[in-house]
């Protein structure tokens, strides 16, 4: 179906069966029914409710839309295609100001308002019938939608922010405010539309607050252009670039360059839908042209607009610029056939969705290509638009978006929740309902046979192999076929031997969501059967044998339990995190265990209790180094089967890994419940190495709490019989990571050549393949460094730290140490960009709810921004320090309190020493003389205490009187 058809021909292209679809749908109700039912003759308001159906249905149809259902005084609407939202947004509009008008016997003028709502999102279109409706359309989208028209307020169309999508010209944006949905999610963000009270026919470009990145080469390409234009060479330029590629930003570039130039630049789009009428392009700029002028018919406009333009370019240079020209008219095609042979300075810039060379009018026009961003490049985008994302999540982002700028910055709008987990899931369908929208109206536009394949692509994976491929469609389809999709920029070539893969994996996720589950399940059961044969060929022979260019043991897991085989399933998928932790992808590995710990639990009876147990455990060791709330679950629903078929070993074992995920979060006064019930519950010896362990962990709680007198035994305890146990050939990551935990707390008291003979030791355990703990190890070395006050150590740590942090692709790690290297940058002289970077790794671990020694980094920032004068910055430090001490880590109050009591020391020096105080009781709490003679040296420089200014032993900005 052509994208701009919208929903009006939905009934006839819908099976019984349904078909899965991204649609806008836009419910509209009138403001007041109770009351003004209640009011009026039933007669009446009979009458008014037939008259608003009436109207409705009018503007809906000339949009591209479908009305699906009546509910009393409300209407339920479709908007399918790739700017359903937009057509749905503007029909809003047309109604709303259509209603109001509405002159009806016995009502007051214009007291007839509607309120609406609008959301995007996946939903099964079935027939309907007298009960249902015309069109039925299940799934939750159309709930959204109903509870975003029940909230919004008279006269208001209320829209999710994630259907409005980046394109809002023409319309006047109100303040986003969140609206509960009623199902216990998570309030989703709206916003408030009206139409633009500025002529609208003018297209202007809009002004962008980010830079242009990634586009230099054919912006200078461009620039070339302007400047033979000056010289009197007229050109001809078409951009034709799959959507999101930055076709929209790169003309707001050029025409910055052309108006700077002297030159004037017009511009005109294109859009879809019935109701836009001939020649949309050219009338926009014929209004912006001659804004006075009355407007004139097609034809008219047609002959005008060339003898202007003409004209023009004949006196002075003139560029147009025409976008969206897919959706063009023919009428206005055969105005660009004429205006192509236009002499004089004419420049014409052409923009067009369309992929194919022959659906463009090419002839005497030079085409312009724009390639995928590189991973630096969003990068760089990645750092403009969400500077608290950790350089993790831009890989992330690029792998997901495949170097097309709309996708990468659609993914950087995600909220902290769903960037938790979100980035690096297999097959969660992320992506807004404006973008589904639009990838799947692209979809649509495919043969029937190309969808067939694209779907089979899609359920074998997001980079699917061709002997796969061609074994479930047939060699000759998927030669026929595959040219296409890669021209139409679903599908890439990869490697050697005609490999292919989704181009960007949002596409990949939202095609694979458009399948059927029946569909599916049959699709991955086939798939499930050929790996498992393909590998059986394979192992027969030696030597040449084809293997599988996938992961073999992952695609099985998945294809198994994708296709409702869980008990095949869940043995794969334990043993693909097996292999991704052998490998070192540690986010993999929990995805996994995660599976395969979920599968096991459906199947009737725990088939194999020891199997849960060691998989809870697997489970467990992958979270720690990067761990969130959300795994919680895991181990609390592994507790409480344990308690259900009487295991109190497994209880204690996974309320073990419960305290040690807890501890990893920064919620050690959970860690040490959680913890102490392990104890309890164990049934091992005390000395076991089980019991050991969760000694250790419990004395690793309570030494981030700074509780250094339960920490100490329990630490030491756990040192010295891992010491006597351990095996000289393996590594021991336990001991290893107990003893960086006792080293910190000898530094922290003072005593650093004890700490550095533990760090030596530990460092020594780790073996030349740098384990996953090297990475928290390292952490609490650059710790220890800056409690020395050695910022040139404290960076070697700290960057060593990111290094191997972004090879087991750990957030936190890598958020932590990035924080500890830029301090001690800062430290040596970095600036503003090493204090920048420090706030952006502060923010990383906030939204992201990594806190474990979150204290430590806003105690770091305290400091930092008091020296740069920045006032409110430094507060909101100074309060996320005390907050995290008040929950328990409270190692970075010290160093907030005294950078604070800088800040107040010269207008309140009463204050200055009341934060002065706190941290010296901080010091005296944790038992660290080097906390309380950094006190000191501040209280003598500010003259707190009646002394003498001294020198302080760490560097000042100069004109500053922060110090830490």
């Amino acid at each position: 179906m052509n994208a701009s058809a919208g929903a009006g021909s939905a009934v006839a292209g819908v099976s019984a069966a349904g078909r899965r679809r991204y649609v806008a749908v836009l419910f509209a109700d009138l403001s007041g029914s109770t009351g003004l039912a209640a009011s009026l003759d039933a007669d009446l308001y009979a009458d008014i409710l037939e008259a608003i159906r009436e109207l409705a249905a009018g503007i809906i149809a000339a949009h591209g839309g479908s009305i699906a259902q009546v509910y009393g005084d409300g209407i339920l609407s479709l908007f399918q295609g790739a700017n359903g939202a937009a057509r749905a947004i503007d029909a809003a509009i047309a109604m709303h100001a259509g209603v109001a008008g509405l002159a009806v016997t016995g009502v007051t003028p214009q007291s007839l308002r509607l309120h609406s709502g609008i959301h995007s999102g996946l939903v099964l279109l079935r027939p309907g019938d007298a009960v249902r409706g015309r069109l039925e359309a299940i799934g939750r989208t159309t709930s959204i939608a109903a509870r975003l028209s029940a909230a919004a307020r008279r006269d208001e169309v209320l829209v999710s922010a994630s259907s409005l999508g980046p394109d809002r010209r023409g319309l006047t944006i109100g303040a986003t405010r969140p609206v509960d949905i009623g199902d216990g999610a998570t309030p989703i963000m709206a916003v408030p539309v009206a139409a633009a009270e500025a002529d609208a026919a003018a297209i202007a470009l809009p002004a962008s607050r980010y830079p242009f990145i990634g586009r230099a080469a054919p912006l200078a390409a461009l620039a070339a252009a302007l400047d033979g234009l000056a010289a009197g060479e007229a050109f001809r330029i078409a951009i034709a670039a799959p959507p999101g590629q930055g076709k929209s930003r790169l003309a707001e570039a050029f025409a910055d360059l052309a108006q700077r130039a002297g030159i004037a630049v017009f511009r005109g789009a294109c859009s879809a839908g019935a109701a836009i009428g001939p020649l949309q392009p050219f009338r926009q700029i014929a209004a912006a042209m001659a804004p006075a002028e009355p407007p004139k018919a097609a034809d008219a406009i047609a002959d005008a607009m060339v003898t202007a333009v003409r004209a023009r370019a004949a006196l002075a240079p003139l560029v147009l610029i025409l976008d969206d020209w897919q959706w063009a008219d023919s009428a206005s095609a055969a105005v660009l056939a004429r205006l192509r042979a236009t002499g004089g300075q004419l420049g014409v810039l052409l923009l067009s969705r369309e992929h194919h060379p022959t659906a463009l009018p090419l002839d005497g026009f030079t085409r312009l290509d724009l390639p995928p961003l590189t991973l630096a490049e969003t990068a760089a985008l990645v750092r403009a638009r969400r500077p608290a994302f950790d350089p993790l999540d831009a890989q992330r982002i690029h792998l997901r978006a495949g170097g097309n700028p709309l996708y990468a910055e659609e993914l950087c709008r995600l909220d902290p929740a769903q960037a938790a987990s979100a980035l690096g899931s297999r097959g969660e369908n992320v992506a807004a309902g404006w973008l589904a929208s639009l990838v799947g109206a692209r979809v649509d536009q495919l043969p029937e046979p190309a969808q067939a394949l694209l779907e089979t692509a899609a359920v074998i994976g997001q980079a699917p192999p061709r002997w796969l491929l061609d074994a479930m469609v047939g060699e000759a389809p998927v030669a026929a076929l595959v040219p296409l999709l890669v021209e139409a920029d679903f599908l890439s070539p990869c490697g050697s031997g005609g490999g292919i893969e989704f181009s960007h994996g949002i596409t990949w996720e939202i095609i694979y969501s458009l399948i059927p589950l029946a569909t599916r399940r049959r699709l991955h059961a086939a798939v499930a059967a050929a790996l498992t044969g393909h590998a059986e060929v394979a192992a027969s022979f030696t030597g040449n044998a084809r293997a599988p260019a996938i992961d073999l043991e992952e695609s099985l897991a998945w294809h198994y339990l994708a296709s409702d085989q869980p008990a095949q399933g869940w043995q794969h998928a334990e043993r693909a995190g097996d292999r991704a932790v052998r490998l070192g992808s540690l986010d993999r590995a929990q995805l996994h265990y995660r599976m395969a710990i979920d599968t096991l639990a459906l199947l009737p009876g725990v088939p194999d209790p020891a199997r849960e147990r060691a998989l809870v455990a697997k489970f467990g060791y992958v979270c720690i180094f990067d761990a969130d709330p959300a795994q919680f679950a895991m181990f609390e629903a592994a507790i409480a089967r344990a308690h259900d078929r009487g295991d109190p070993q497994a209880a204690a074992e996974a309320e073990y890994w419960l305290g040690y995920v807890a501890h990893g979060c920064g919620c050690n006064r959970a860690a040490i419940a959680h913890c102490t019930a392990a104890l309890a519950l164990v049934v091992d010896a005390p000395a076991s190495r089980f019991a050991v362990q969760v000694r250790a962990t419990l004395g690793q709680a309570y030494a981030v709490t700074t509780d250094y007198a339960r920490a100490i035994p329990l630490l030491d305890e756990a040192i010295a019989i891992k010491r006597q146990h351990r095996s000289g050939s393996k590594v021991s990551t336990g001991l290893a990571y107990t003893l960086a935990q006792r080293a910190a707390v000898y530094a922290d008291m003072g005593d650093f050549a004890a700490a550095h003979a533990l760090i030596d030791e530990a460092q020594s355990l780790l073996g030349a393949e740098s384990p996953p703990v090297e990475a928290s190890i390292l952490g609490w070395v650059a710790a220890i460094a800056a409690w020395e006050g050695d910022w040139p150590a404290m960076l070697a740590a700290a960057t060593r730290g990111c290094d191997v942090a972004l090879r087991i692709e750990a957030v936190y790690i890598h958020a932590i140490c990035r924080a500890f290297a830029a301090f001690a940058r800062w430290k040596m002289g970095g600036g503003d960009a090493a204090a920048d970077a420090l706030a952006a790794a502060a923010d990383c671990m906030v939204d992201r709810g990594k806190n474990l020694s979150l204290s430590i980094a806003y105690g770091f920032l305290a400091e930092v921004e008091v020296a740069r004068g920045n006032a409110a910055a430094a507060r909101r430090a100074v309060a996320g320090a005390f907050a995290r001490a008040r929950a328990g880590d409270p190692m970075g109050v010290g160093w907030a309190a005294r950078a604070w009591a800088c800040h107040l020391a010269p207008t309140d020096p009463a204050r200055a020493a009341v934060y002065l105080a706190r941290a010296r009781i901080n010091a005296g709490q944790r038992q660290s003389p080097p906390e309380a003679a950094r006190c000191d040296a501040i209280a003598a420089w500010l003259g707190l205490d009646g002394a003498t200014i001294a020198p302080l032993p760490y560097r000042l900005r100069a004109g500053s009187r922060a110090g830490g």
